[in-house]
């Protein structure tokens, strides 16, 4: 990637918030292919390996075309932006790439680089693991041990824990529901603007409201987190079709549920980039607006 970083040390000063260009940059390459060509800086370049090229909507296309989907995040890369000198920022994001049905799928890197409110720059970089899918729809490293697998794969292992669901779990996770969610808001990284069409704001609530709801329903007394992680699902295929700032919102709500329900283990559905830190000892990052695992959010206003 030394070749591109020096070929792009031209452009302007970095973007004010290069994660939200990038995460913008992608939700329009599907709606508005001309609006998202013009966040590319004109001489915008595209490696892979020691092979350029111009970057363009057509580029990225071809990639989606071949069974590339993005999962969802897009994160400042703090240490190759510092190589940057200040003068751009480099932002992650993760791809799984799946060649054909029965073949083995594979986890994909496309750095950005992000100039002054223009991405100047891409490289693409393929893991060396293959992954395959499970039962439960997750995508996993194949290998003969779990334990080897966990470093590599994009999707770590759902957790095997058991909590206890109890009354105050339970007025906890009400609370939650009657919230009035989606609201604009500033929480790091990345902050949130609200929904992206006021006809997707319902739909979100109600995809958030109906996960809580199937927990909600369960008795109180143990719960697993392999249960709780199925009933996500569900709430996960039907964020598919939203913006991809409205999908992550929606999937910081669903790690609260986790958090509130008191696992430490990974869900098993998220794979996070190195700007969504995960507290020492958990496998999911705080949700939004909290401070640390046992210092939540204070309670939104709720809906009367």
């Amino acid at each position: 990637m030394t070749w591109l970083v020096a070929a792009l040390l031209g452009v302007a000063a970095r973007a004010g918030d290069p994660a939200a260009l990038v995460t913008r940059f992608l939700d329009l390459m599907d709606r508005d292919p001309v609006a998202a060509a013009a966040l590319l800086d004109p001489e915008a370049m595209m490696g892979v390996g020691d092979i350029g090229g111009p970057l363009t909507v057509e580029t990225l296309a071809v990639i989606r075309s071949a069974g590339c989907v993005h999962q969802g995040r897009s994160a400042v890369d703090e240490e190759l932006t510092a190589s940057l000198d200040g003068e751009a920022a480099a932002v992650v994001t993760d791809w799984l790439c799946s060649p054909g049905e029965g073949q083995p799928a594979r986890p994909l890197t496309i750095s950005f680089i992000v100039g002054e409110q223009r991405i100047a720059g891409a490289y693409l970089e393929f893991a060396d693991v293959e992954v395959s899918r499970t039962d439960n729809n997750e995508s996993v490293a194949d290998g003969p041990a779990r334990e080897e697998r966990d470093a590599s794969t994009p999707f770590p292992q759902v957790s095997d824990e058991v909590v206890q669901l109890t009354p105050a779990t339970r007025a906890r996770l009400e609370a939650l529901r009657a919230e009035a969610k989606f609201a604009p808001h500033d929480f790091p990284p990345l902050g949130y603007v609200g929904p992206d069409t006021p006809e997707d704001a319902p739909v979100l609530n109600a995809t958030v409201n109906d996960f809580i709801d199937s927990v909600l329903a369960e008795a109180d007394g143990p719960i697993s987190a392999h249960s709780v992680s199925a009933k996500m699902q569900p709430s996960l295929d039907r964020l598919d079709p939203l913006a991809t700032e409205d999908r992550e919102r929606a999937a910081g709500y669903l790690i609260e549920v986790w958090y509130v329900l008191g696992f430490e283990e990974p869900t098993g559905h998220f794979a996070h980039g190195s700007g969504y830190p995960v507290p020492e000892g958990y496998g999911e990052p705080l949700p939004p607006g909290w401070t640390a695992p046992d210092r939540p959010r204070l309670p939104a206003t709720q809906v009367r």
